[in-house]
């Protein structure tokens, strides 16, 4: 698709962005003064009047985090009212819980702040009323095949907690201890993690997991990691600044997959598009609120409709930036 008619499409799923006043806080984040609280830029390009006015916050729903490390998350101003239900430390049973080690790792923190974060002055997440379930399974300094079947491990635990969304800001391709992962590998049914996901979704019709496209759309690699071609799985890519075109680092999807990846896609802050995921993770809570009877395959499909790409969808953003105002009138054509 060319990027001017990627521009005018978006336009006119997210003319509020052309009229927003913004409030600079430095390093290529900003929020909007446009609606009722200051939304993050990634949150801006997505976001309507009439969906602001409703005051979603994810009140009611499970949100799990698996991520590598949670360094400061007791301490972050935007999570001070963050409500952490549960933690578990998959990679040291017994050991220190999965917000109190890993030295430097904060990883998981600033996941976490783009999905429930929210201060008088900044609102970073969408579901700051949420419930959160927590997840460390990545071992530091190693990338190995065990922390893959730890990721299923936090999946299978989180379920058992009945949580309704799954983050996910990891993937993997390459192992220090196994065979790596080939870019033929990419057809939604060979990789563990993939094959988990979408067996377990299809099991489980009410849990929606989020997966990161991943960061190496400029590199050797080029395509997402696993496992972001789970079918079941609503993987995200990431945009620039603009909300039009994809991110240097913005992965391309192989053209032999039946379905489109990434599925939507949104500007990633503050780096890589691991912070797109969680924002989209927030915005599939507000909707769960808004209805709990909403199943995987149901949000994935609203998503796709709502995405300025959704008529041409392309290999590096999917259907695109979803807009809440076609959300909301799909939601409400439901009842």
């Amino acid at each position: 698709m060319s990027t001017g008619k990627a521009e005018k499409l978006l336009q006119k799923s997210v003319l509020p962005l052309l009229l927003l006043t913004l409030l600079s806080c430095g390093g290529g984040q900003e929020f909007s003064t446009t609606y009722s609280q200051p939304y993050a830029r990634a949150i801006t390009l997505m976001m309507s009047e009439d969906w602001d006015q409703l005051a979603l916050s994810g009140k009611g729903i499970k949100i799990g985090v698996i991520d590598a490390g949670f360094k400061g998350t007791t301490e972050d101003p935007a999570l001070r009212n963050c409500s952490i239900q549960s933690t578990m430390n998959f990679t040291l049973p017994g050991g220190p819980s999965a917000i109190n080690m890993q030295e430097g790792a904060t990883h998981g923190t600033e996941v976490l702040r783009n999905i429930a974060g929210k201060s008088q002055t900044e609102t970073w997440g969408l579901a700051p009323a949420a419930a959160y379930y927590l997840a460390l399974t990545e071992i530091m300094d190693s990338e190995t095949i065990r922390e893959e079947k730890l990721m299923i491990e936090a999946i299978r635990w989180m379920v058992e907690q009945d949580v309704r969304i799954i983050n996910i800001s990891l993937n993997y391709r390459k192992f220090d201890d196994a065979d790596a992962y080939t870019p033929q590998d990419l057809d939604g049914k060979t990789a563990l993690s993939t094959r988990f996901i979408d067996s377990l979704c299809s099991n489980n019709p009410r849990v929606t997991i989020v997966v990161s496209a991943g960061n190496e759309g400029n590199k050797s690699w080029k395509y997402p990691g696993f496992p972001a071609d789970a079918r079941q799985a609503i993987t995200v890519g990431g945009t620039q600044f603009d909300g039009i075109r994809p991110h240097a680092n913005t992965p391309y999807c192989p053209e032999g997959l039946p379905y489109v990846k990434p599925d939507v896609a949104t500007y990633e802050y503050p780096r890589g598009n691991s912070y797109t995921a969680p924002i989209i993770t927030g915005l599939i809570a507000q909707m769960l609120e808004y209805d709990p009877s909403l199943k995987n395959a149901e949000i994935a499909g609203i998503l796709h409709r709502a995405g300025h790409l959704r008529d041409e969808p392309d290999l590096r953003l999917g259907y695109g930036v979803p807009s809440t105002q076609l959300i909301l009138e799909q939601l409400q054509g439901r009842k």
